[in-house]
């Protein structure tokens, strides 16, 4: 081999290496994660979410007006039921502790939902240029760093400790980013999108029409963004708008683009209907109110924790760009990530309008703001790999040490791991002990799949059904905590 491919061979190898490290210590963190309180109820399930699993389009809000718990999540409802009767068992076959099995159930998926992430984010960087293994893989190191788990968790949070909010925000996130990941790249490359691609998106989009609460108003939001850059790209250099050239010019736009785009606004538009009926979103809490609250928290929220840190890259990158490289900020690129960015912007003013949560009180919380947060992270990459190519040498160093300090910060917050599950297994393992039909006494310093702690017996009801089903006890254990 030459020496240039011997040391592209070894930068390969680098970097699959710190992916590795990165991969085991992501693991292990998902891996002494609690099961948070939400599970019981989807999984079970409990009564108020049945009709989210057994009526996925609705039909109980359109033809009779019902609301009940979940209306428009089905496939957020289904994913986790599946996780934990299916996947479980699955897991259960290679596993004689029916405890750890419970526990790497959750793990597993929360992990593969961080790498997921972690891989979108690194094609979204690079979905301008050709594909490059190398700034993949550099892509996805540097993206790694952003993923927090403990102490700027409070505002960036990605992936959530909770496997229920996982499955309900950063999964069909990832997924919504792979739908739409060919039609970027079809703009971007103006190439066809592959007929793999094309049956890829359809079968992710179908199963995300349902997926609320974030993902019908981005998807309909993308599908807007996307629909109008295409047709302005299939305009002429100096266009003079005749009406009668309106369709013709339609018509130029791609196949897939014109087939699938329109109809699954539609089918999310029609979703966030359904989601009105969800009986969770019912509140006393005026809109003003909302916005009162959303805005008074605003700055203290957008300006703590880490987020100025990145803020402070993203700034240094464009006056870098502005000063050096001023013909980028001309460019089609530049100009997406302009309107994406304005688009981000009115997601995040329309949140109010979706409803009060007790457990999100001030409006803004990382799960609904983490397109925000994707979409800096996305940035920051995108303008990190462009100084890895700049001939600006004595300008790029101080800027690429600057930024590879900032992640090394960032990735240092994710320590000391936090093991959260630790109670919880410890009163599983009373109740698997527990050979008899005598009430149990749980000791009480954490709550124990309920977000309340349980002091009456009959509270343990639908707790001890579930576990019993799980096989980790020989009938269904009552217990109370103190």
């Amino acid at each position: 081999m030459t020496n240039k491919r011997v040391k592209s061979f070894l930068g390969v190898i680098s970097l699959l290496s710190l992916i590795g490290v990165a991969m085991i210590i992501s693991f292990k963190q998902y891996l002494v994660t609690y099961i948070d309180g939400d599970v019981i109820s989807i999984v079970l399930p409990l009564p108020t979410y049945t009709l989210a699993l057994t009526d996925p389009f609705g039909l109980h809000a359109i033809l009779k007006g019902e609301t009940y718990g979940g209306a428009g999540r089905w496939f957020c409802h289904w994913t986790l039921y599946t996780l934990f009767h299916d996947g479980y068992f699955l897991i259960k076959k290679f596993s004689s502790d029916d405890i750890q099995s419970l526990f790497l159930t959750s793990a597993l998926f929360q992990w593969f939902c961080h790498w997921l992430m972690v891989v979108m984010i690194a094609l979204y960087a690079n979905m301008h240029r050709s594909f490059s293994l190398k700034f993949f893989l550099i892509s996805c190191v540097l993206a790694f760093p952003f993923f927090q788990l403990n102490h700027w968790y409070a505002n960036a949070a990605i992936i959530d400790l909770s496997v229920t909010y996982t499955a309900f925000y950063g999964f069909p996130l990832a997924l919504l980013m792979l739908f739409f990941y060919p039609f970027f790249r079809s703009f971007f490359l103006s190439k066809a999108m592959p007929a793999v691609a094309v049956t890829i998106s359809l079968i992710i989009g179908l199963f995300l029409i349902f997926s609320g609460p974030l993902i019908p108003v981005l998807g309909i939001f993308l599908s807007g963004v996307l629909l109008a850059l295409f047709y302005l790209k299939s305009l002429p250099t100096n266009p003079e708008f005749h009406l009668y050239d309106f369709f013709r010019r339609i018509k130029k736009m791609p196949l897939p683009v014109l087939g699938m785009l329109p109809a699954f606004l539609i089918m999310w538009a029609y979703a966030f209907y359904i989601g009105r009926f969800n009986s969770e979103n019912i509140t006393s809490i005026l809109v003003f109110d909302r916005y009162k609250l959303m805005l008074s928290r605003a700055p203290s929220y957008f300006f703590h924790y880490g987020l100025p840190f990145w803020y402070a890259l993203v700034i240094m990158q464009f006056i870098y760009l502005r000063r050096f490289h001023r013909v980028i900020l001309k460019t089609e690129e530049f100009r997406v990530i302009i309107v994406i960015g304005i688009m981000i912007l009115m997601y995040l003013l329309l949140l109010p309008l979706g409803g009060y949560r007790h457990y999100r009180p001030d409006i803004l919380r990382y799960d609904v703001t983490m397109p925000f947060t994707i979409f800096l992270i996305v940035v920051i990459i995108s303008g990190t790999l462009f100084l890895l190519q700049s001939d600006k040498i004595k300008f790029r160093i101080p800027l690429l040490i600057t930024t590879l300090i900032m992640l090394l910060i960032s990735w240092l917050q994710n320590f000391p791991i936090r093991n959260t599950r630790e109670e919880q297994e410890l009163n599983l393992q009373v109740l698997a002990n527990a050979k008899t039909d005598t009430v149990i006494l749980l000791p009480y310093s954490s709550n124990f799949f309920s977000w309340q702690k349980i002091e009456d017996p009959s509270k343990s009801i639908f707790i001890r059904q579930m576990i019993y089903e799980w096989g980790i006890t020989d009938l269904p254990i009552v217990f109370y905590q103190k």
